[in-house]
This record gives C-alpha cells, sequence and structure tokens, in this order.
C-alpha cells in the first residue's frame, strides 16, 4: 500500500482544536527554549529529524509519500528530504542505539492506527514547528530536548482521501506532561502528483563555494 499524500495547509481549526504549549517542569524552560542550544533546521539547510520533520509542514507544505509493505513502514518526505525505514514485525528497539536525528523506531498497529515509537534521538536538534494561535506555525516556539526524549507518532485514515498525524513527545527531564499535537491533516494526492528533485542550500553555502571556486582560480596554472 502507497498514500502519497499533501499536507492541507489548514491542517486543523484552531477554534475547534487547540494545540497546547509545551509544559516544563520549574526552571527548565529558561535553560531548553530559545537560543540555549536550539538548533533551527535551516541552519543546516533543512534537516529536521523526528519530529519536526512532521510538525514543520504546516508552514513548508511539502509531499509526503507513505509505503507499507510486510513487516516495514516507509516514510517519505519530500522537504525536508528525510527517509525512515521503520521496522513492524515485532521487534524491540536496539539493546544500545546511539542516538541520531531520526532516532530508533519501531511500529505496531493499534486497531487502524499505527503507532511509532521512537527513542535515542540525538538532544542536538531542536523541536519547531509548534503551531500558534492560529493554527500555523510561527505563535508557538520550539525548544530544545533532553537525552531521554520519547516520541510517539499515531497515523490514521479516517477516510479514502485523508490521513490524521498526532505526536506525543514525552521528556521526563524537560516536560512537567506530555506535549500532544493537534492531529495535522494530509490529504490523498492527485494521481499527475509525482514527488520532484529538491536540492537546497542556503547564503553561507553559496559564499563559500564561490569562495572556493574563486580560489581554485587563482591557483591554476596559466597556459603558456
Amino acid at each position: 500500500m502507497t498514500f502519497f499524500g499533501k499536507e492541507v495547509r489548514r491542517q486543523f481549526d484552531p477554534k475547534v482544536v487547540q494545540e497546547e504549549p509545551p509544559a516544563f517542569k520549574p526552571g527548565m524552560e529558561a535553560k531548553y527554549r530559545g537560543k540555549g542550544g536550539l538548533i533551527n533546521f535551516a541552519d543546516l539547510c533543512g534537516w529536521a529529524g523526528v519530529p519536526s520533520a512532521i510538525l514543520m509542514q504546516i508552514t513548508q507544505n511539502w509531499p509526503m509519500q507513505l509505503i507499507q509493505t510486510p513487516g516495514q513502514f516507509v516514510q517519505l518526505i519530500e522537504f525536508p528530504r528525510d527517509i525512515r525505514v521503520i521496522h513492524t514485525d515485532g521487534r524491540p528497539h536496539h539493546k544500545d542505539p546511539d542516538p541520531t536525528f531520526n532516532g530508533d523506531s519501531v511500529a505496531h498497529w493499534d486497531g487502524d492506527t499505527l503507532v511509532i515509537d521512537t527513542i535515542a534521538l540525538d538532544p542536538a536538534m531542536g523541536i519547531t514547528g509548534l503551531a500558534g494561535p492560529d493554527g500555523l506555525a510561527g505563535g508557538g516556539a520550539g525548544w530544545a530536548p533532553s537525552d531521554r526524549e520519547h516520541v510517539i507518532e499515531r497515523i490514521s485514515r479516517p477516510s479514502m482521501n485523508f490521513i490524521n498525524y498526532q505526536i506525543t513527545i514525552e521528556d521526563p527531564v524537560v516536560l512537567a506532561k506530555p506535549w500532544i499535537s493537534a492531529p495535522r491533516r494530509w490529504s490523498l494526492a492527485g494521481p499527475n502528483d509525482d514527488w520532484e528533485e529538491q536540492f537546497c542550500t542556503n547564503e553561507s553555502d553559496l559564499t563559500d563555494a564561490k569562495n572556493v571556486a574563486a580560489q581554485a582560480a587563482k591557483a591554476k596554472p596559466k597556459a603558456k
């Protein structure tokens, strides 16, 4: 089964379904929020990881492709170019996984809902993409997690044309209680829609490339 979806620009009505801000433990907000270690994914040219690759879509609006095969669930996001292959065959987490931006994920079915459980997330990657009071990103600031962050994603398909995607973040070091996102909605893409080649850079990258090219041109011997 393959679901090729496009994110709905207004993923939820904030007057009906509100997305609560994170509840921090005493003294933790000043340490883990804002500039205190929070990485802006734009500085890394779109690298976002779990869970920000999905949360940031309320403003990025790029397609996502979901592929289900026996024992595996594959998630592809055009931007940020994020690829996840998740086991659904009942195996547990690795005993001692190395921290990564996408973490160590396993999944199982709870009725008609796919539940993805992720641990071993690199705390260097901040959490971005929280919704503001208008239901769009920008009004909800992110935060930097601890090395005990635990993310649970729930994906359901209430109709043939839509899927709902909801994220829960647990962090016993930073958060006083789990943060639960509002359900984000994705619509089924049209038959002529397809992935496009996506290339990302930023101004510093271009400047560095131009400087390297200029230095190389100066160093090149002139033809006699």
